[in-house]
């Protein structure tokens, strides 16, 4: 992903006021900041999903992903690549981890994770939570 960010000729470091990281749109009020260092605050202080924001949305829908691991790209390559689930998945329940795993008691079944999957490794299944 590139952030929308330039060097003018005072070389101050300027960055878009309105971009999208997935889901999640980020707003900077400061255009301009005059070091690397205030440039690197600034981005680390941008507003990361949580899990469990919503409180337990486990049971909000029936439906739940479930992964193919023989399909996911990162459990049959061994590596950490692709990942889209943990990444538009708008409550943070996915690990980015080999394999990847949901916590089902917050996920809202909202099926993100699924229509983003490059591999189709995702399905949304009938699953009772305990």
């Amino acid at each position: 992903m590139k952030i929308p960010i330039s060097i003018n000729r005072n070389n101050f470091i300027t960055i878009d006021t309105s971009f999208y990281i997935g889901y999640y749109s980020l707003n900077c009020e400061l255009s301009m900041v005059s070091t690397k260092k205030d440039y690197q605050k600034i981005l680390g202080s941008v507003q990361k999903p949580v899990k469990g924001e919503a409180g337990k949305t486990g049971t909000w829908s029936p439906k739940k992903p479930v992964i193919d691991l023989e399909k996911c790209i990162p459990v049959k390559s061994g590596k950490p690549s692709c990942f889209n689930c943990w990444l538009y998945c708008p409550e943070a329940v996915v690990t980015r981890t080999i394999p990847p795993e949901i916590d089902l008691e917050y996920c809202k079944g909202c099926g993100i994770c699924q229509v983003e999957c490059p591999v189709k490794a995702i399905s949304m299944e009938e699953v009772k939570i305990e």
